[in-house]
């Protein structure tokens, strides 16, 4: 069976950038994240994400529940620069 385990209270950090695919400076996207689940809910699967592009930044979060097996998304959306900063968009 396999099961989430318990990692401990530190959030862990993630990043992508496109800026070495990039020529052009202004078009660079930069985001960074990092996610967690609530201690005061672990059912809640959190990730809190900060966007530069464009010349401009701003955060967000996203929330995820835990139902059954699945994580289904519970409150936000992600991003769409999260797709293009990983080369995806």
């Amino acid at each position: 069976m396999r099961r989430l385990v318990s990692l401990n209270t530190t959030p862990i950090f993630i990043a992508a950038d496109n800026s070495g695919a990039v020529v052009e400076p202004s078009k660079a996207i930069e985001v960074t994240a990092k996610w967690f689940f609530d201690p005061a809910d672990k059912t809640a699967f959190v990730v809190d994400y900060k966007i530069e592009a464009h010349g401009a930044a701003r955060v967000g979060r996203v929330v995820w529940r835990l139902q059954g097996k699945s994580l289904v998304l519970s409150r936000g959306r992600v991003p769409p620069e999260v797709s293009e900063a990983s080369g995806g968009g």
